[in-house]
């Protein structure tokens, strides 16, 4: 955790100011050990292994997903080609997020990104905005997804990791340029997700989303019929309904685009073959350039956003008057 986070975070239980209380263990500027405190209530935030944990209260459906997640960072059961078509499509999403952060905000030479559902922060690696000075918070419910992010190294961002409830007041109001969430909403309550998203952002700073599409046949078919694929939380979102709630919140819509019409589907059904017949996955792989030329052809039509599997949406905090 590093040392100007201390001035960005408030109380998750009850919005009052929180303060380091103990340093342990500290390296130059990134405490690794120690803990802060609330003035208010008293509550004690603990530091282990630079993430700070703000995770006080877990209800059944909370315990679910980390358990979840926890398994998933222990050892996925993801064939390799699945993973490598996902990581393929995650190259494609953090493109659209580095294309529209120097659109929108090209005069600023640092930025203050947040990302929501980090999991293990592949935003760190993939998003590459090396002109820019970067401090990057990661939040997630995972210490197990935690612990594997800390291990991505990069010396040009300043790295902080918080374990807590994306649903709950973390952080101080105007002190995010940009927030990004990758296919993490639909495990929020998307009200209260978006209400302090928009709360964080300075005026005129950026959310820009990418979230499965509620038409996904095959993630249908995988929630249905295939045990551990999905949550029991998720709830799979619509754009409109996505776009009418953030809109609510003092967040503008500024671009939307269908991400991978035939793609997504395609690495939907090969990640469900990964996991009932593997043998099959091979063969299924022989398709791949078929896809990207199907894929790329759709992107260019408006046909491709009806039918896209996944949506991409950039939005723009209100500024006041």
């Amino acid at each position: 955790m590093q040392v100007e986070l201390v001035d960005m975070v408030w109380c998750s239980e009850c919005g009052g100011k929180i303060t380091l209380e103990k340093v342990e263990k500290k390296v130059n500027d990134n405490i690794v050990e120690g803990s802060m405190k609330c003035r208010d209530c008293g509550i004690i935030f603990e530091i282990k292994h630079g993430i700070l944990d703000m995770l006080c209260e877990i209800d059944t459906e909370l315990a679910d997903e980390i358990e979840h997640w926890d398994a998933f960072a222990i050892g996925s059961k993801e064939h390799p080609a699945a993973q490598d078509l996902r990581e393929k499509l995650s190259l494609l999403t953090y493109d659209l997020f580095v294309r529209a952060i120097h659109k929108y905000l090209p005069r600023k030479d640092s930025v203050v990104v947040l990302e929501v559902g980090c999991g293990t922060s592949e935003t760190i690696d993939l998003m590459r905005l090396n002109e820019k000075k970067v401090i990057y918070i990661g939040v997630d419910v995972s210490m197990r997804m935690l612990l594997n992010a800390s291990h991505r190294k990069r010396t040009d961002w300043k790295v902080n990791l918080i374990r807590g409830n994306a649903n709950k007041n973390l952080l101080r109001e105007d002190v995010i340029d940009v927030a990004v969430s990758f296919t993490a909403l639909h495990h929020l309550d998307l009200e209260k997700a978006l209400g302090r998203i928009s709360a964080n952002l300075k005026e005129n700073g950026l959310f820009m989303l990418h979230e499965p599409n509620r038409v996904n046949i095959f993630a249908r078919l995988g929630r249905r019929f295939i045990k551990g694929f999905f949550t029991k939380v998720e709830k799979p979102l619509f754009p409109v309904e996505v776009k009418k709630i953030a809109e609510s919140c003092g967040l503008n819509l500024r671009e939307q685009k269908g991400v991978s019409p035939i793609g997504q589907f395609y690495t939907y059904f090969v990640g469900i073959l990964s996991r009932s017949n593997p043998t099959l996955v091979k063969m299924i792989r022989a398709f791949d350039k078929t896809v990207a030329y199907m894929d790329d052809f759709l992107q260019k039509t408006p046909l491709g956003n009806i039918l896209a599997a996944s949506f991409f949406q950039l939005y723009e905090k209100v500024a006041t008057q």
